[in-house]
C-alpha cells in the first residue's frame, strides 16, 4: 500500500515538473499571455493579441469565485481563469462575478419565458 501512495506521488510530481516546464517553456504562448476580459451586454468578451472571442451568454456554463481567482466556464470542462489580483479590489470583484450571474439568470429566464431580458 505505501509503495503504490510514493509511486503515485511521484507520477504527480513528474507530471507538475513537466506541464511547468512545457509552459514555461514558451509552446503555449497563447494561453500564458495579457488577456483583456469585458462583461458585455450581450456576451462575456475575451481578447489577447492571438484572438478575440466572444461567449454568448447562453453558451456561458456557470462562474465561481475561489481564493485567488475567478473561473468563467464556458462550457463543463473549459474556463477562463481570472487571477484575483486583475481586480483593483475585493469589490471590483464582487461586482464582476455578480454581474455574469446576473446576466446567465436573466438569459435563462428570457430563454424559458420569464420575465427576464435578454
Amino acid at each position: 500500500m505505501l509503495a503504490a501512495l510514493l509511486a503515485y506521488g511521484a507520477i504527480w510530481a513528474a507530471q507538475v515538473v513537466f506541464t511547468v516546464i512545457y509552459l514555461v517553456a514558451g509552446k503555449n504562448r497563447t494561453l500564458l499571455t495579457r488577456h483583456a476580459v469585458e462583461v458585455q451586454q450581450e456576451a462575456f468578451y475575451d481578447e489577447t493579441r492571438y484572438a478575440r472571442t466572444f461567449h454568448y451568454w447562453h453558451g456561458i456554463h456557470k462562474v465561481i469565485r475561489r481564493p485567488g481567482f475567478v473561473a468563467v466556464y464556458i462550457n463543463a470542462g473549459a474556463a477562463h481563469i481570472i487571477p484575483s489580483r486583475a481586480f483593483l479590489s475585493s469589490g471590483q470583484l464582487t461586482q464582476f462575478v455578480e454581474g455574469i450571474r446576473e446576466r446567465i439568470k436573466a438569459h435563462a429566464e428570457s430563454e424559458s419565458g420569464g420575465s427576464g431580458t435578454r
